[in-house]
């Protein structure tokens, strides 16, 4: 007797299409994380080097204070230091906050994306436990049936043995 096709194989193969879908999402989602990272690492390198741009600015600024410079050009030095440095660091400091929460987002993307393939990996794997339970109860069934055929047989056989031999 020929052994039935799987009932739920179309069902297992799209399940495997979904976990390959979820894996490419995963790569994806880390490749981005990665990215995002180092664009925060380029903009708190930024930072650092605007801030010490302006303590190197207030270091020689106040080496020519004791040079004595004139008050006029200090105080445009020190309008400069203020309004220019400082807003440029603000800026800095800005950006690389809103860099924070993009690779925080980044970071939570990705944490779903591993629990989706997680549980997507689960459902492939009780399809393939769900076959092998099925595999085993279909080869059960063919055995008996396989069994009672040979009982028949068995039986036609004695009985025509027995009619010839009376």
């Amino acid at each position: 007797m020929k052994k039935p096709k799987y009932p739920l194989q179309q069902i297992t193969e799209i399940k495997k299409r979904r976990l390959d879908e979820a894996e490419k999402i995963l790569k994806k989602k880390r490749e981005i994380l990665q990215k995002e990272e180092k664009t925060l690492k380029e903009k708190q390198n930024l930072l650092n080097a605007s801030q010490k741009a302006k303590l190197d600015m207030i270091e020689k600024h106040y080496i020519k204070i004791q040079e004595g410079i004139s008050p006029i050009l200090m105080d445009a030095h020190d309008k400069y230091i203020k309004e220019v440095m400082n807003v440029k660091i603000d800026e800095d400091r800005e950006n690389v906050k809103s860099q924070k929460k993009v690779v925080e987002k980044a970071k939570i993307d990705l944490d779903k994306a591993r629990k989706d393939r997680l549980q997507k990996n689960q459902e492939l794997e009780k399809m393939h436990i769900h076959k092998k339970d099925w595999n085993k109860q279909v080869n059960k069934e063919l055995m008996i049936q396989e069994g009672v055929v040979s009982d028949e047989m068995g039986m036609g056989i004695h009985f025509r043995n027995k009619k010839r031999a009376k």
